[in-house]
């Protein structure tokens, strides 16, 4: 590769061809940079900065006063674009060029002779091998062909999948409402038509699918709309009770900053803001006050669906649910979650902080702590009691052992 650098760089070879990296060949002087299909992904560098061989040969074209020609089977879009009028930009890499095409004459002459040697060709021509493989008519025209080059030879299938086509200029007919293509029977085939009761069968078949599909459609819209108006119904039967207790719950909890709130029947919240004299969104508001609203809704509910009879208690169990509360928050709810507590609700809080245990002491609120540990903490310890013969600790502290142990209030 060095040797044909030095050749193309000293003059010595004056024509370069070749893959990518012939865009960077040192030729000098107004020469021709041409490149073939420009659409191929393989011009385009993977490698900073991303150079594409389009851009560069005709960077250097114009660097050189060179000419660059992109030829293809056929145009790609850039080229399409910039063969434009006024659209196009001129920048270094790109701008407007001029379409070149054939002469239509010189297109007539080279293209080749085609001629359709279908069923009604071959009848009108008086073929007799009309339904052999390679009818004689062809045979003749391949065999003056062979006498001045190759030739080559496709034969399709002669099966029944025959589609209609225009007469005139041959393009495929497609049904104007599907866009699909149009096929018909072959006339004088008898195998391809099909008994009469036999499509009167598969039509009874089909009508009875699309029978059991309206029948379950027909289902399914009935209950969606019994589903929309229980809904409905048992939104307006919780939702005043709800919107008060959550309305009261909410308006302590927030040291009375939101007096109201709003349910909807997808359970969307809106608070009114005392200050503001409004409503807003609970999406507006902090994470905290978020996480806070949601928690009191969940409980309100769970008091109005599972204690319709006065005495069924549902124990709640809350993990690390005042992680984005501040301390006063915290507090508020904790109290709000004692008044639950007195009423009989079993309260389980689970976290990893010491933070709502200071809170509860420092309210004066009673609690069973239980402290539960790691099995590595667990084995330290056991490691500690052997050596000082002391019995092992199993993982909890005096004050849940005094309180009789377990996870409690």
């Amino acid at each position: 590769r060095y040797r044909a650098y030095l050749a193309v760089a000293s003059g010595t070879v004056r024509c370069v061809i070749g893959t990518r990296a012939a865009m960077y060949a040192p030729v000098e002087g107004p020469a021709l940079f041409l490149i073939l299909e420009d659409i191929d992904y393989q011009y385009a560098d993977g490698m900073m900065p991303y150079a594409h061989a389009r851009g560069v040969l005709r960077l250097r074209a114009r660097s050189h006063d060179g000419v660059f020609v992109a030829m293809a089977q056929a145009r790609s879009p850039i080229s399409q674009w910039e063969c434009g009028a006024n659209h196009v930009a001129q920048t270094p890499v790109s701008g407007f060029s001029t379409s070149i095409r054939p002469l239509p004459s010189v297109i007539k002459e080279r293209l080749p002779w085609v001629r359709w040697l279908n069923r009604e060709e071959l009848g009108r021509l008086g073929d007799t091998t009309l339904g052999a493989r390679v009818p004689h008519t062809a045979v003749t025209i391949l065999s003056k062909a062979l006498e001045s080059g190759p030739v080559l030879l496709s034969v399709p299938h002669d099966g029944i999948d025959e589609t209609l086509s225009c007469a005139a200029c041959h393009r495929r007919a497609r049904c104007p409402r599907c866009t699909g293509p149009l096929a018909g029977l072959r006339q004088g085939r008898e195998e391809s038509l099909r008994p009469s009761g036999q499509i009167q069968s598969e039509i009874q078949q089909l009508q009875q699918s699309c029978d059991r599909c309206q029948f379950e459609l027909d289902a399914l819209a009935l209950a969606k709309e019994k589903l929309l108006s229980l809904g409905g119904q048992l939104h307006r039967d919780f939702a005043p009770r709800l919107n008060a207790r959550v309305s009261q719950a909410v308006a302590k909890a927030t040291g009375g900053k939101y007096a109201r709130v709003v349910i909807d029947q997808s359970l969307g919240v809106r608070l009114e803001d005392r200050e503001q004299g409004r409503l807003v969104a609970l999406s507006d508001l902090s994470n905290g006050a978020i996480d806070l609203v949601y928690l009191i809704v969940r409980l309100e509910l769970l008091e109005l669906l599972c204690d319709q009879d006065g005495q069924t208690r549902v124990p709640v169990l809350l993990d690390d649910s005042f992680a984005q509360l501040d301390d006063l928050r915290s507090a508020r709810l904790l109290a709000y979650l004692r008044q639950r507590d007195e009423a009989g609700t079993q309260v389980l809080l689970f976290s990893c902080h010491s933070r709502e245990r200071a809170i509860l002491e420092k309210a004066g609120i009673a609690c069973h702590t239980l402290q539960l540990k790691t099995p590595q903490r667990r084995a330290a310890n056991e490691r500690e009691g052997n050596q000082n013969g002391n019995p092992t600790d199993r993982g909890t502290d005096p004050a849940a052992d005094q309180d009789g142990g377990g996870a409690g209030r």
